[in-house]
């Protein structure tokens, strides 16, 4: 008889067999805190750089000044601490806007964004798992006082379900959103006191969606001397007429050839007056400069034309352009109202509209190309049209100018005094459809923001107003978030042998003398050659001799010393 109680196990019946599991979870804004979620609401503010002695380039709007924020803006009483919560949220997942030099996943086709504000929820492990389970998320959102349903797209951007009829991003030469404040604003600031530049000119990075991606050209918008007001998307541009401008570096993809399809698109605040009234009329946006900024730097080597340190500009005219968009002043008969034009040569066609919109508000226009003819579209509405009668090639060596025809040292007459807010170049013409799109829609994207998937958090970044309350709003106005989490886990498996006459012992203290345990003598019936114990556990340990798992049959079985046991023994971690 073979009293031992411990037996080795061979490799070959062991193994480890992995499985996932998941289950959908849902939580509101009654049940959030129930399971250990937290909101985080975070809103740009300026005024906490400058008590820290930083610049930041002007924003015109109470909305950023921290001290008066409220509690529509905070889960606090008055709001302190959301400026922290930005700045937090930013640095984790949004420092650099590409999702691979940041935390939360690398997803190519995953847009980060992150404008005046921030509404993140995170999800504790223990309710998460391992994560979200991509294609599962569905919210309810109802703080606009109607339900609407947002989900992600696998990809880890959160998508607006509502939102239909997008203008077409693969025709989106260019774009600029003016919001490059909320991400570059402190680093500028630092830069600019560092190297003493002039303050307000600097570079603000194309979004990625632009020209960069399709031809590997510069098409940083470089603005000088402007401000920064509340827009129709996060910030808007502020022009004031005085040496104040956005200029483009000249390329092939703003010529839009002569039978050519094309769309401008925009948000444009017209003031009553213009400050520039020499001319009529005055400069909204088009490549049509009075000259051409040719920027000559001295960065060493053999055919030097200036002398160290030394930049320099020069002016050509041209009188060929592919689109320009202006509107007139006071000086005009037609003041307020918006004129497009283009030139291949001998012909100037233009379209202008019939209203006037010098009314001090933000309207949304449309200008463009559709076979043939010119049109402008005005808060979704045509208000002009016309034939083209271009007759050459329409391109010229001149940039792409904002808010003035031309730049530099020179202050130009037509300089034009308002406001704009996202601005797109498209290389098609727009449907109606896309019009109304983007006039409904000022982001122009069904893309409110992002989930980080192994995070457990989802952030709302789309500055539209409309979205403001999510994962914030209560009561009638709540939300609801459903989603998969899940959990990786591992079934480990042990074949167990007991073969003829093994482990006729038992630790059962009924066997013992004195029933003690730590008794070394048995009693007398259980030291015979007849007797036979029965199994009711089955231990499993480590070399150390430290138990690791223990299995219990379903009712005590008997050890018959002439029959041979195999036991499986299954336990999941």
């Amino acid at each position: 008889m073979d009293i031992k109680v411990f037996q080795s196990i061979d490799p070959s019946d062991f193994q480890v067999t992995p499985f996932v599991a998941t289950k959908t979870i849902s939580i509101t804004d009654d049940t959030y805190t129930n399971n250990g979620s937290m909101l985080f609401r975070g809103v740009y503010k300026q005024s906490r750089f400058q008590e820290q002695g930083f610049y930041l380039h002007n924003i015109s709007s109470s909305a950023y000044n921290r001290d008066s924020l409220g509690t529509d803006y905070g889960l606090t009483s008055n709001g302190d601490g959301v400026d922290v919560n930005y700045h937090f949220i930013k640095q984790r997942f949004y420092g650099s806007q590409n999702p691979y030099e940041s935390f939360g996943g690398n997803n190519d086709e995953e847009d980060r964004f992150l404008g005046s504000r921030v509404n993140l929820i995170s999800v504790p492990y223990n309710v998460v798992g391992e994560g979200f389970t991509p294609g599962t998320i569905n919210i309810t959102d109802s703080s606009t006082g109607t339900d609407r349903t947002f989900s992600d797209d696998k990809k880890g951007n959160l998508i607006d379900n509502s939102v239909t009829n997008l203008a077409p991003s693969s025709s989106l030469v260019t774009h600029f959103n003016f919001n490059g404040e909320f991400i570059d604003g402190m680093n500028l600031s630092l830069e600019l006191q560092d190297t003493n530049k002039k303050l307000g000119e600097y570079f603000e990075s194309n979004d990625k969606k632009g020209m960069t991606a399709k031809n590997g050209e510069d098409t940083d918008l470089k603005l000088y001397n402007i401000s920064y007001e509340t827009g129709k998307w996060g910030l808007a541009a502020k022009f004031s007429g005085s040496k104040c401008y956005g200029k483009v570096d000249d390329s092939k993809y703003f010529d839009f050839p002569r039978d050519y399809d094309f769309a401008v698109s925009m948000w444009v605040k017209i003031p009553p007056s213009q400050s520039y009234t020499t001319n009529s009329s005055n400069f909204i946006v088009g490549k049509n400069g009075n000259g051409i900024a040719t920027i000559n730097e001295n960065i060493g080597g053999e055919n030097q034309q200036n002398q160290p340190g030394i930049i320099s500009e020069s002016f050509t005219t041209s009188s060929k352009f592919p689109f320009e968009l202006t509107t007139f002043n006071q000086t005009s008969a037609n003041k307020g109202k918006i004129n497009f034009s283009r030139r291949g040569g001998m012909y100037t066609p233009s379209t202008m509209t019939t209203q006037s919109f010098n009314d001090g508000q933000y309207h949304h226009v449309v200008a463009q190309r559709n076979t043939g003819s010119l049109e402008i579209y005005v808060d979704g509405v045509m208000h002009a049209s016309s034939s083209d009668s271009t007759d050459d090639n329409t391109r010229n060596e001149s940039d792409l100018f904002i808010a003035s025809r031309g730049g530099g040292g020179n202050v130009w007459d037509d300089s034009f005094s308002g406001s704009m807010d996202d601005i797109r170049l498209y290389s098609s013409s727009l449907s109606y459809n896309n019009i109304q799109n983007l006039y409904e829609n000022p982001s122009g994207t069904n893309k409110i923001g992002n989930v980080f998937y192994k995070d457990g958090a989802m952030a709302v970044t789309n500055p539209s107003s409309s979205y403001d309350k999510v994962f914030i709003a209560t009561g009638s106005n709540g939300w609801n978030v459903q989603f998969d989490n899940k959990v990786s886990f591992y079934q480990y498996e042990t074949i167990c042998t007991v073969r003829e006459g093994q482990f006729m012992i038992s630790n059962n203290p009924s066997l013992r003398k004195e029933n003690d345990i730590n008794s070394e003598y048995l009693k007398d019936f259980a030291t015979g050659s007849s007797f036979e114990p029965y199994i009711t556990t089955i231990g499993l340990y480590n070399d150390d001799y430290q138990l690791v798992a223990i299995g219990k049959l379903a009712k005590p079985l008997p050890n018959n010393k002439d029959i041979s046991y195999t036991f499986s023994v299954r336990f999941d971690v």
